[in-house]
């Protein structure tokens, strides 16, 4: 661009390539948020039965909190989506 040159606006391709990567690292950290939810419980889950010799409890109650948490997590981002647009 050449100093006497005046700045243009952005142009709607423009707009839609930051709407493509606000969505992409939407879906990015969800998809975190669940596999390392679920891998958070299930480590504390065996955790816990190693320390109090409680093999398999601790590990299925890891996985079940997990798993809840993310479908929680799923459900509070299904809220947020704009169903009309798709």
């Amino acid at each position: 661009m050449a100093l006497n040159e005046k700045p243009q606006p952005p142009t709607n391709d423009d707009r839609d390539a930051k709407g493509m990567w606000k969505i992409a690292a939407r879906y990015t950290a969800l998809a975190m948020e669940v596999v390392f939810s679920v891998a958070l419980c299930v480590y504390l889950g065996q955790w816990l039965d190693k320390r109090y010799d409680t093999t398999p409890y601790g590990f299925w109650i890891g996985v079940v909190i997990g798993v809840g948490a993310a479908i929680r997590s799923l459900v509070r981002m299904a809220k947020t989506v704009n169903f009309d647009k798709l």
